[in-house]
């Protein structure tokens, strides 16, 4: 009884005394404010963590996310030892110093975690200059028992966690739009770059010895390193793959596919790739040492992995090496700029006048070197077997036929030069006719039979339809230089197209009077009979507007130009006519005297 009365006292004593060390402690919390009152949780402090990440990020992105790898707050960072200078210790202990050296550059710190040390990040920085500054100043460094640790230490620094900006809501990085995201660790990756590079250049380093470190899993990680947003790091692995290849022979095919799986992963499947454009410049540099005749697997390069890549969205961000690569390809061998054009014809955009404006570009270049060279490739039509294959096809293959089969090449394209005239996008009509305008007009003097009747019909339309003034002074420039190329010829250009706008309206006013007698039959109510019988009108004055162009075939078109304000206005874009807004020049009471009424037309 004594015994239990003495440890239920002693029990009570021990709850007082905790009651009373907590009643302290919480006077002392109270008593001052910046202690917490309560000590956060761990989910509390991960908040609190993802808060101050959160507001790293600058107000130009709120639409844009950040995406690293989020450290764990619990795991300790490397400590670094202090290590003498290699300069300050004796030559026999250099290299077993060079090696601790190594070894100690291959812990990693995360410059993300809020424990990082910033004692540990300045003696990692003066460890790697140190190894830097010592390959630099010495020869013989580099031995068989050394390629180990190196490439340990550098699969471990600069194989990193890739930060990479992904857009919400829908939308796409841009790297012509969005500021690229800089690599936090640079400080210390900027140098494993370096001595890695200098590692590669060496003399001491054989490539049959240390082509066993470099293994696939290697180069397709270093690969991959190519989606970095850094520029200075894309800088380096460019000099660097470059330098990989030309060393080690063993594995340049393997470095080819594994960019050639590059860009189909970029051009079928996520879209955006920050490094294509270094890519194409190795590329670049590799195709310019290609050999004839060219292997198949060069023509399936560029048939399946550089053509398309004029499809991609980004494709501003990286046209310049891209040009540069595909007319290597048409230097070579010309025999592939009929194919290539052919491709680049059925690629042209149709909405992007960024891209078109380099589609211009690299169609002429392409063009101009199959003119110079081999011209007869530009008669071939449109359903010929070479324009369809850089390989040459099985007989089985069947080739797809266009729905135009008898037009040639040549004719494709100053079609297609014609069309990008019509372009609402003034640097792209003005683009196209300093082009026809230019080195091209010597080549529609020489086949002028076949290009007049394509550019004509083209042109005409842009005197009528289009609203840059600058535009159709060219445009009445250039038809006025056709017409004096042979007047005769003109006439009877212009006298064809008359006759088959005019074979056009009357079927379509065969049709419409079809239809007509069809639906009154059935008394269908709500039949609208001007909107069948509007663009009958307006194409009947386009046929007396031809007539009389082809009447007065010397008429001054320098003339005609300073009154194409009236024609615009004329020929409004939604074809309705609207008499208010006419201006009262000669040119349109002419038209108003030939316009006739709906009801006329009907009787």
């Amino acid at each position: 009884m004594m015994k239990s009365r003495k440890s239920t006292s002693s029990k009570s004593r021990l709850n007082r005394s905790k009651a009373g060390s907590s009643s302290t402690s919480s006077r002392r919390r109270g008593s001052d404010p910046d202690i917490p009152s309560k000590a956060p949780k761990a989910e509390e402090r991960t908040s609190q963590q993802d808060k101050v990440n959160d507001e790293v990020v600058p107000s130009s992105r709120s639409k844009l996310k950040i995406s690293r790898s989020r450290p764990d707050l619990e795991r300790p960072q490397p400590v670094f030892e202090v290590l003498p200078s290699l300069k300050d210790v004796s030559p026999f202990q250099r290299q077993g110093l060079f090696l601790k050296k190594i070894k100690q550059s291959t812990q990693i710190l995360d410059f993300t975690a809020p424990n990082v040390s910033q004692k540990s990040i300045e003696i990692k920085r003066k460890c790697l200059m140190d190894l830097l500054e010592y390959i630099n100043f010495n020869r013989s460094v580099f031995n068989e028992t050394s390629f180990l640790p190196i490439f340990k230490m550098v699969s471990a620094n600069i194989f990193h966690p890739l930060v990479q900006t992904h857009v919400s809501d829908g939308l796409m990085y841009d790297p012509n739009e969005d500021e690229p995201l800089l690599e936090p660790s640079w400080a210390h990756i900027q140098f494993v770059y370096e001595f890695f590079l200098r590692f590669i250049l060496s003399h001491d380093v054989d490539p049959k010895v240390a082509k066993k470190y470099i293994s696939g899993k290697f180069l397709i990680s270093f690969i991959h390193l190519f989606q970095s947003e850094d520029p200075r790091e894309r800088d380096y692995l460019k000099t660097i793959l470059h330098k990989l290849y030309a060393k080690f022979m063993t594995h340049r095919s393997f470095i080819r596919r594994v960019i050639n799986y590059t860009f189909l992963t970029f051009i079928y499947e996520n879209g955006s790739h920050p490094g294509v454009s270094e890519l194409l410049e190795i590329l670049g540099s590799i195709i310019h040492g290609f050999v004839l005749p060219l292997k198949p697997e060069h023509l399936r390069f560029l048939h399946s992995y550089l053509l398309p890549l004029y499809s991609a969205r980004l494709l501003p961000s990286y046209a310049t090496p891209l040009n540069y690569c595909v007319t290597l390809f048409v230097d070579k061998d010309v025999v592939l700029g009929a194919p290539v054009l052919a491709q680049l014809l059925r690629l042209w955009p149709k909405t992007d006048s960024s891209k078109e404006l380099i589609f211009l570009q690299i169609t002429e270049s392409v063009f101009m070197s199959i003119w110079q060279k081999n011209p007869q490739l530009l008669d071939l039509q449109l359903n010929h077997p070479d324009l369809h294959a850089f390989v040459p096809c099985p007989k089985e293959v069947n080739v797809s036929v266009p729905i135009q089969p008898a037009k040639t090449l040549l004719e494709t394209y100053f079609d297609r030069l014609g069309q990008s005239v019509q372009c609402q996008h003034f640097e792209v009509s003005e683009r196209a006719l300093s082009l026809i305008d230019g080195d091209l007009f010597d080549i529609v003097k020489l086949r002028s039979d076949v290009l007049v009747p394509v550019l004509f019909r083209r042109l005409y339309t842009v005197t009528k339809k289009h609203w840059r003034q600058s535009v159709l002074g060219v445009t009445y420039s250039v038809l006025k230089k056709l017409m004096n190329l042979d007047s005769s010829m003109f006439s009877s250009v212009v006298n064809s197209y008359k006759s088959r706008l005019d074979t056009m309206v009357k079927r379509k006013q065969s049709t419409i009077w079809k239809a007509i007698h069809s639906n009154s039959q059935f008394n269908v109510q709500g039949f609208d009979l001007p909107s069948y019988t509007q663009r009958i009108v307006i194409e009947q004055d386009q046929l007396a507007d031809i007539t009389e162009l082809v009447e007065n075939t010397k008429v001054d078109l320098d003339f005609a130009s300073k009154e194409s304000n009236s024609a615009l206005f004329a020929y409004s874009s939604t074809n309705i006519r609207r008499k208010s807004i006419l201006p009262q020049d000669l040119e349109t009471m002419k038209l108003l005297k030939r316009h006739q009424s709906l009801e006329e037309k009907v009787r």
